[in-house]
């Protein structure tokens, strides 16, 4: 499925299964995309040059090279509540992308759950969530689920005591399930 300089649009419900790219945007701007799956391509979702397009409630699963893309100049965008999991060489890989707020995704049994290369990017929500965690009810920010996360959180809250670390950015509010 490829958008290329097309905008404003939303992709919903989609299987796209052994392709190159299995959920492309290019050149494509303030787009939505939710409730897809991408299965074994080479990228599941490939956003370029791409800026305040909308991911979430999508699934990157199974063997994708890359589970999720920003690559070269893509602004703005939020990616929320997707599943990046199993077997993806990187779960989420950014490439000169900046300013995208990416968080409450689960990023699991990848081979490298993330890479970032020269992009800053926000990884936990720009506002406090109430949520419920082992019966009690929290207000904070939330970040993202990394199932190679090795840090402790000592006070139950469900979210990390010490930052995840990605690159020159960090996850400062890590999920621990």
């Amino acid at each position: 499925i490829s958008l290329i300089f097309s905008n404003n649009n939303t992709l919903f419900g989609n299987t796209a299964e052994n392709n190159s790219d299995g959920i492309e945007l290019k050149s494509s701007n303030n787009n939505t995309l939710n409730g897809n799956t991408a299965e074994n391509n080479n990228v599941g979702i490939n956003v370029q040059e791409s800026n305040g397009n909308k991911l979430y409630s999508n699934t990157a699963n199974s063997n994708n090279w890359y589970g999720i893309l920003l690559y070269y100049h893509s602004y703005n965008n939020t990616i929320s509540n997707n599943i990046v999991a199993t077997n993806n060489e990187k779960g989420i890989y950014l490439y000169y992308s900046d300013y995208n707020k990416i968080y409450l995704n689960n990023f699991i049994n990848n081979y490298n759950n993330v890479y970032s290369y020269d992009s800053t990017n926000s990884w936990n929500s720009t506002s406090k969530i109430t949520y419920t965690y082992n019966g009690s009810t929290y207000t904070n920010y939330l970040g993202n689920y990394w199932s190679d996360y090795t840090g402790s959180d000592a006070d139950g809250d469900g979210i990390g005591d010490t930052p995840y670390s990605i690159d020159s950015d960090k996850d400062n509010y890590p999920l621990m399930e």
